[in-house]
């Protein structure tokens, strides 16, 4: 049956650790998911089907280490001293960039991270810019931008336009006001 179907034992394996760490990952077990998808990645596939196989599992470790980003940097807005979870922050994020590269997510959260703790705003512009080019990308960008014209001082009418204009995209305004908080401590 396999011969009929022109599958491999390692093709059919590939495809059933893909299941299984999808099916982790949709059931919330993204820890687990990672070490399947790591050990597949670290064998690389080399058949056609095996190389998307191969994108799709990097699309999830992307997606995983995002999450991972996000829940540091939300431990990070809640307890605003341990720098430590800002480090853990980047460190996700450079594995999410190793997965799928400068995505909409890896460029918002870098943004974040380098006002956090760098304290640089014109590297945070250069991601907020990048955000702004990718045109089917949610527009959540534009709090960052408000931000950062407030951050360097710009001018008071340009702060108050890119605020205006952010308020007419959804976003959870109590995270908002957490995060300008930690940064004016």
């Amino acid at each position: 049956m396999i011969k009929r179907l022109r599958v491999t034992a390692t093709e059919m394996s590939l495809a059933c650790e893909y299941v299984i760490g999808l099916s982790l990952f949709l059931n919330g077990e993204i820890n687990k998911a990672e070490i399947i998808f790591s050990e597949v990645i670290k064998r690389r596939p080399i058949s056609e089907q095996g190389h998307n196989v191969y994108l799709g599992i990097q699309r999830m470790r992307h997606e995983i280490f995002v999450i991972y980003a996000t829940i540091y940097m939300e431990k990070y807005q809640h307890q605003c001293d341990d720098e430590n979870e800002l480090e853990k922050v980047n460190d996700m994020l450079e594995k999410a960039k190793e997965c799928c590269g400068m995505t909409y997510e890896y460029c918002l959260n870098k943004a974040y991270y380098y006002i956090a703790k760098k304290r640089d705003s014109q590297k945070a512009n250069e991601l907020i810019n990048l955000c702004k080019q990718m045109k089917q990308a949610p527009q959540i960008w534009r709090y960052s931008e408000a931000f950062l014209k407030a951050y360097d001082n710009k001018s008071i009418s340009a702060i108050l336009n890119s605020y205006n204009a952010a308020f007419r995209v959804p976003y959870n305004i109590p995270d908002l006001i957490i995060f300008i908080e930690s940064v004016l401590e």
